[in-house]
């Protein structure tokens, strides 16, 4: 357990020493109605640090299988902000899609509640009711990735980026992309990488785990994983923002990389 907490306070002293310096920076977000990305890109990166916070209680709290998963989520809010910043021209469009899809996919359960409920007059009425007050329209396509773009992630992780600098070449995006995408995914899909822990012994009283055998491996692996995707997402939205003077988020990330190594 104390090898678990020590991990997770690594992640909270990246995430104290990372906050502070973006409110230094004294960032001022754009009006929404007329500047999407600002709430689209900030709001990704807020998610992104309630991702990492969410994943040190969890590691803390001898469940780093589970924070494991959630560092994929944190590793598609990297992706999502890489593409957003990827080409200045299309800031405003990509934000303001990334923003509309909901409205995609609340008409597609829109659709889906009215098939369910078609049998009772009442609730299609507050069905409708609801449509109407929040300018939904049913649609019975189920709705792909926001951005309209196949293969997203594997696309957006491998193509070039502004920020990826010459060291930062396609073979190091590839394996980032395998690292976080893939090595993360058994545990969201739970697959056997992240059931096998939890095999029962045999010829004893079977009681569900709470927690698995493997529990003090893995909180290292989740800790460290959550600072780099974090450094990322931190770096693609400072980007966007034209903050191009990065020395003390840099100097944030190695103090931080430099703590999992001891």
């Amino acid at each position: 357990m104390e090898n678990a907490k020590g991990e997770a306070d690594k992640v909270r002293a990246y995430l104290a020493a990372m906050r502070s310096a973006i409110q230094d920076i004294a960032i001022y977000p754009r009006n929404p109605k007329y500047y999407i990305f600002d709430a689209v890109t900030f709001g990704l990166l807020s998610k992104a640090f309630s991702l990492a916070d969410a994943v040190s209680v969890l590691v803390e709290n001898q469940h780093p299988e589970e924070g494991f998963g959630l560092v994929r989520t944190l590793v598609e809010c990297t992706l999502n902000l890489r593409y957003l910043t990827k080409d200045r021209a299309h800031y405003e469009a990509r934000a303001q899609r990334f923003a509309q899809f909901y409205f995609k996919e609340q008409g597609y359960w829109l659709h889906q509640m009215l098939e369910y409920f078609k049998d009772d007059p009442e609730m299609i009425a507050k069905l409708e009711a609801n449509a109407r007050e929040q300018n939904l329209t049913a649609n019975k396509k189920r709705p792909k990735h926001w951005s309209g773009k196949k293969d997203f992630t594997w696309r957006v992780a491998t193509e070039d980026h502004p920020l990826d600098g010459v060291f930062y070449t396609p073979r190091h995006r590839q394996a980032d992309y395998e690292a976080g995408f893939f090595r993360t995914s058994p545990y969201v899909h739970g697959s056997h990488d992240a059931v096998y822990s939890f095999y029962p012994d045999a010829n004893t009283v079977f009681v569900p785990r709470l927690q698995s055998k493997g529990a003090g491996r893995m909180a290292h692996l989740a800790c460290q994983m959550t600072v780099r995707y974090l450094h990322q997402a931190v770096r693609h939205t400072l980007f966007g923002a034209q903050i191009l003077d990065m020395d003390a988020i840099e100097e944030h990330f190695k103090q931080a990389m430099r703590a999992f190594d001891r």
